[in-house]
């Protein structure tokens, strides 16, 4: 299992499950909230409670990608503003 972690870590995977574990806090937090955004404004657009079969699958699909997504861009930006932060203070 350790071989395993130290093969990987240079690995594009790697480095993406390094920045999900250092991360993980602040993207939890922007996915919860962006599930919930999401899922407001379907209800606004869409009858979601009528979605089934395929359609309620592909819509579940759709908004955990889209919160996945943003997640972890919303995570980039705010490593960047920390960082940049971090530097103005020192």
């Amino acid at each position: 299992c350790i071989w395993v972690s130290k093969w990987i870590q240079n690995l594009k995977i790697g480095k993406l499950l390094a920045y999900l574990g250092t991360h993980s806090m602040e993207l939890i937090c922007v996915h919860m909230v962006v599930l919930e955004v999401f899922e407001i404004v379907a209800m606004r657009l869409f009858d979601v409670h009528a979605f089934t079969g395929i359609i309620m699958i592909l819509y579940q699909a759709v908004r955990i990608t889209v919160a996945v997504v943003v997640s972890l861009v919303a995570g980039k930006i705010i490593s960047l503003l920390k960082q940049k932060f971090i530097r103005k203070k020192a």
